[in-house]
């Protein structure tokens, strides 16, 4: 029992090596070995972080900066879906997101979750799951569901202090997904009263590979837009003229059109969610979406064009969200 070190003489050395044996509990490569050998790794090296805008950074779907009213399975914060069944509002604050009940209500639950994409390589995999929460209750919670199960990490005291939360769970080797929830809900992740006012805020998630939960992996912010851009993308208005233009026709019958690359390949063939087409003139239109970029022209009917109008009340938004 105890610990104890062995002293061996190296060859071709002048000096001694030691090998410290650890103590009753753990063996030269038990849990507690390799988790502080994780611990080094993770916290020296990057891309261990599952989750994309982990840390609020990028919002491209609008300005949340003041309270707007959310809806159930509503995207905001980029990569962050909204599950609710009581009214609230969304805020970005910055560096976090904070999410407020706006009603009471006897049963009801407010989720916030990032589904992952290479959720398969976790199967069967022991991960850990961290977030930084701030809350005025004690229903503020984090869990991590994988299609089997919800597995419950850890409750906020409900003090409105930030405070770090993180649990350890093995992956279910018949999981079907992987997300993680930031909620007001029940210890089994159900309905629960809850009163207006009520707020979970959350920064710094991160899901990662062992049984210990190291420092937030930061990223810089052209990464994590790249990263966020591979499920959605936006073109957001701005005041007078076009942001695209299509080539001009003289006379009926000109075919004329535009192609627009995206700066990043999306997961997949994008929705186009809104369209503002200056169609003057245009007697055909057609529009091509796929993951690498759109394609939109026409074929005119007289001088015309086509184009995707940018002005302060239009936008142009593609999704492939999962």
């Amino acid at each position: 029992s105890g610990t104890g070190v062995v002293t061996v003489t190296a060859p071709n050395t002048s000096t001694d090596r030691t090998i410290t044996l650890p103590d009753a509990t753990d063996t030269l490569i038990g849990t507690a070995t390799t988790d502080a050998l994780t611990t080094r790794v993770n916290g020296a090296g990057g891309r261990k972080n599952a989750l994309i805008n982990g840390d609020m950074q990028v919002s491209q779907r609008g300005d949340y900066t003041t309270a707007t009213a959310y809806a159930n399975n509503g995207y905001y914060l980029d990569r962050w879906k909204v599950g609710a069944t009581r009214d609230g509002t969304v805020q970005d604050l910055g560096t976090s997101a904070k999410y407020v009940a706006t009603g009471a209500t006897a049963t009801a639950y407010i989720e916030v979750q990032q589904y992952i994409e290479d959720w398969e390589y976790y199967k069967g995999k022991t991960i850990t799951v961290s977030a930084y929460i701030t809350s005025n209750t004690t229903n503020a919670k984090l869990y991590i569901y994988d299609g089997v199960a919800s597995q419950y990490m850890g409750s906020h005291t409900g003090d409105g202090t930030k405070q770090f939360i993180s649990g350890t769970i093995t992956v279910s080797s018949s999981a079907t997904e992987l997300r993680p929830i930031l909620s007001i809900s029940s210890a089994s992740a159900s309905a629960v009263s809850i009163a207006a006012g009520e707020y979970i805020e959350f920064t710094d998630v991160q899901v990662e590979l062992g049984s210990v939960a190291t420092d937030f992996e930061h990223r810089s912010y052209g990464e994590e837009l790249a990263l966020c851009q591979r499920y959605y993308q936006a073109v957001e208005g701005a005041s007078g003229g076009y942001e695209w233009d299509g080539l001009y026709a003289n006379g009926a019958g000109a075919g004329l059109g535009i192609n627009f690359p995206f700066p990043v390949e999306m997961r997949a063939s994008p929705t186009l969610t809104t369209l503002y087409n200056d169609t003057s003139n245009v007697a055909t239109q057609q529009n091509s979406v796929t993951k690498q970029g759109v394609y939109i022209g026409g074929q005119c009917s007289s001088d015309g064009r086509t184009a995707m109008k940018k002005n302060s009340s239009g936008y142009v938004r593609f999704n492939a969200e999962l």
